[in-house]
């Protein structure tokens, strides 16, 4: 059970890495407040 959570919590480690862009890799035009709303609705499910 305990290697399933983990699992789930470096999945959203990953999603949160791969979605939300940094300050270093910002591309122009992404809103990052928008890319956080729909990976919470992703998780959410």
């Amino acid at each position: 059970m305990l290697k399933n959570l983990r699992k789930f919590d470096d999945n959203i480690v990953h999603a949160i890495n791969t979605t939300i862009p940094t300050q270093s890799f910002a591309v122009k035009g992404i809103d990052p407040n928008k890319q956080c709303e729909e990976l919470y609705k992703q998780v959410r499910g």
